[in-house]
């Protein structure tokens, strides 16, 4: 039994932090594309994303805009509700990916 949690443990760790962004070369900038279960979430992916972006390229990054968005159906209270009650029994959120940031980023 161990032999077989501890390969999806690994692989759910991670899963979770190599999550990034959509990353759209523009004419002068990069557009970002991130979403997750909050705000914070998704903005965090949007900055990991950025900085891993400019850091292949050897430099790094600055934010010219950020724009958030809650995209779904319910309110946003709602979602959090729910979310809270599927963390405590299923361990986990139900309805994720619901807030997007949309981020405007360059390298220097």
């Amino acid at each position: 039994m161990k032999k077989i949690i501890i390969p999806f443990l690994f692989l759910a760790l991670t899963g979770c932090a190599s999550q990034l962004g959509v990353v759209t070369p523009k004419e002068n900038s990069y557009t970002v594309e991130a979403t997750g279960s909050s705000v914070q979430e998704a903005k965090r992916i949007a900055n990991a994303t950025a900085e891993k972006t400019c850091k292949d390229l050897g430099k790094s990054y600055y934010v010219i805009s950020v724009n958030d968005y809650f995209n779904h159906a319910m309110d946003e209270n709602t979602t959090e509700l729910a979310n809270t009650a599927s963390n405590i029994l299923l361990g986990g959120n139900l309805l994720n990916s619901e807030h997007q940031v949309m981020m405007e980023f360059n390298c220097k």
